[in-house]
């Protein structure tokens, strides 16, 4: 099925999941095709086991649709379920290919975002209280993100942060999801976190923050956590780690 895709390269191939654990640690592919049931690590524990900094897109390949759930907790980019045609499989490369474009633009957002805040220019024209107000709110908010950077389609734009519906962590990268569409950027989730306000911003799940204003009903859940409904209906799970936190911004007992 790669023979119609000159583009991609086969670096490795391997027989059980021990080889391709040190396929990958190895050769560190951008792309790997995993299968579930292998002899010795199965996909699922190769994928718990691999601690890299940079982890390969993951595009499960199997026969048994019962791991679904356990490979997108996963990141999982994609689950192709035996027995699937060239159609399938080329649409999977090609949302790859997406992803890949995406990673890049992100990855040029990041930088372009770096030189903007080492260029700033100072305040400039402003009247002595104005500046004495400017200055105090600097001293508390200087390390805030005002605007995200992005980088799509060859062209650059800015997105305030109130205009955000939250983040969601993917590996190196952050889905940030803004009125139904979502554009990724070249940054972790905990880095971001610490530049956003934390009265505004709430992080629910270890790879999930939600805009704050965007919360419009919560509703129990099994073994003490809650689902948070957004304005728009998306349904996040807010897990018992964060639940403190959660009580505390929303001002609930």
């Amino acid at each position: 099925m790669l023979k119609s895709h000159p583009d991609i390269t086969i670096v490795g191939e391997a027989a059980n999941g021990a080889s391709a654990l040190k396929e990958i640690k190895s050769k560190q592919p951008d792309l790997v095709f995993l299968d579930i049931r292998m002899p010795k690590l199965s996909g699922i524990d190769l994928v718990d086991t691999l601690k890299t900094a940079a982890p390969p897109v993951i595009v499960f390949i199997t026969a048994h649709d019962a791991y679904a759930v356990a490979a997108f907790q996963r990141c999982a980019f994609d689950y192709l379920l035996k027995p699937f045609d060239q159609e399938r499989f080329d649409q999977t490369l090609a949302r790859v290919r997406q992803r890949f474009r995406a990673a890049r633009d992100a990855d040029f957002g990041r930088r372009l975002r770096e030189v903007l805040d080492r260029h700033a220019a100072p305040c400039a024209g402003l009247s002595p209280n104005a500046e004495m107000s400017a200055a105090t709110n600097a001293e508390t908010t200087s390390e805030r993100l005002t605007r995200f950077v992005i980088k799509e389609a060859g062209r650059v734009f800015f997105v305030p942060v109130q205009a955000a519906d939250g983040l969601e962590a993917s590996g190196n990268y952050v889905g940030l999801h803004v009125g139904g569409k979502t554009h990724l950027i070249h940054e972790t989730l905990a880095h971001l976190e610490q530049s956003l306000d934390p009265r505004k911003f709430l992080r629910i799940h270890r790879s999930t923050i939600v805009n704050v204003e965007r919360i419009k009903e919560l509703q129990p859940f099994a073994n003490g956590e809650f689902v948070v409904i957004l304005q728009d209906g998306t349904r996040l799970k807010l897990s018992r780690s964060f639940r403190d936190r959660a009580n505390a911004v929303l001002g609930l007992a």
